[in-house]
Formats: structure tokens, C-alpha cells, sequence
């Protein structure tokens, strides 16, 4: 049961935690500038990922994630973006195709009475010297997370730390660089997710 809780968690970290920006989704408010974050995913005091995310001042990002088996030795990577025209996407370089989420939580400007106005608003903070605003959620009596967002570094996340009946997973950035990233998603052929092919199924 443990290992299928955190499986999912792991899952909704890599994916980019959308829940949080939906509140945003509205906004059309650019950020100032791109930039590159570099994060890593513990899990259980355990470091699990290493996370390349890339953002585009019009909101656009990539995320390359390197997983790691329990030797620290990388087992296999994805990559997954999101763009206006694309939606949220699985990148698959191998077989040339993309796998379809849903729209993208694209990353827009905030400011810190936007952030503060939000259900949720916990504190204030700092991380890598960026000051942040702290919401938290909890959906259950034992599971909480908690957003750290820059509104210097619009809607994304620096921080996002789950605990779920005494099991912790945080994903975090160690460094941040300005600066307009030049990626591109590729034109691949799209196919919908499984859970949107078969909407249905549990």
C-alpha cells in the first residue's frame, strides 16, 4: 500500500502538480523572464529524481526527469511539457509520439496579493533567496501539500512537499537561472492518455 501511495504521488510531482495552478488557469499575465530550474524529487528522505524543468516566458515548460534506481544510478527518463498549442504532454523521443493529459497548467504572472487572496495561504518564506508564499491543502485528515511559489518566478511551484500518513515526497529546486530557454516540442503524432481513451476505467 505504501509503495502504491507514493507511486502516485511520485506520479502527480512529475507531472507538475497541476491541481495548484488550475485556481490560476484564468490569468493570461506573462511571466518577466524564462528560466531553468533544477529539482529534486526525496522521497522519504531518499532522493529518488533529478529534474531539468525549463520555462518559456509564455508560460510554455519542459521537464526532463532522470529517475533513479536505489544505487543512484539513473533506471530511465522522461520528459513531459506543456504548451498552449499542445496541451500537457508525455514526450517520447523513442517512438517518436506524444501522450495527451489535458490542457496544460501553463505558467502566468502572479503577484504576491494574488497568491495571498488564495484559499490555502499558510505563511511566507524563502528559498534560494526568493521570496515565496506558502499555500497548503489538505484533502485528507493525514495527507497535506504544500505550494512555494516565487511570485517573482510567476505561478510555478520551487517547492512542492507532500505528506501522507507519515510518508513525506518534496520535490524542490537547488538553483534557478534566468534566461530564455530554447526547446521546442516536437511535432509528433498525439495519442490520448489511457484514462482519456477509456474514461470509464478506475
Amino acid at each position: 500500500m505504501k509503495k502504491t501511495i507514493l507511486a502516485v504521488a511520485v506520479a502527480m510531482l512529475l507531472a507538475g502538480v497541476l491541481a495548484f495552478r488550475h485556481s490560476h488557469r484564468a490569468s493570461t499575465k506573462p511571466i518577466t523572464s524564462g528560466f531553468t530550474m533544477t529539482m529534486t524529487v526525496v522521497e522519504d528522505g531518499k532522493l529518488v529524481a533529478n529534474v531539468r524543468r525549463q520555462v518559456k516566458a509564455n508560460g510554455d515548460f519542459l521537464e526532463e526527469t532522470d529517475h533513479l534506481s536505489s544505487d543512484g544510478s539513473v533506471s530511465k527518463r522522461t520528459k513531459l511539457a506543456g504548451t498552449a498549442t499542445q496541451g500537457a504532454v508525455r514526450v517520447d523521443d523513442a517512438n517518436r509520439t506524444l501522450t495527451y493529459f489535458g490542457r496544460a497548467g501553463l505558467i502566468h504572472g502572479v503577484t504576491e496579493t494574488d497568491l495571498k487572496a488564495l484559499n490555502g495561504y499558510a505563511r511566507e518564506d524563502s528559498l534560494l533567496g526568493y521570496r515565496v508564499v506558502v499555500q497548503r491543502n489538505c484533502d485528507q485528515p493525514h495527507r497535506c501539500t504544500e505550494y512555494w511559489v516565487s511570485p517573482e518566478l510567476g505561478s510555478d511551484d520551487l517547492k512542492v512537499d507532500m505528506v501522507n500518513d507519515g510518508h513525506r515526497l518534496t520535490k524542490e529546486a537547488i538553483s534557478v537561472v534566468k534566461g530564455e530557454p530554447s526547446f521546442e516540442v516536437p511535432d509528433y503524432p498525439t495519442k490520448p492518455a489511457s484514462r482519456l481513451a477509456n474514461p470509464g476505467k478506475p
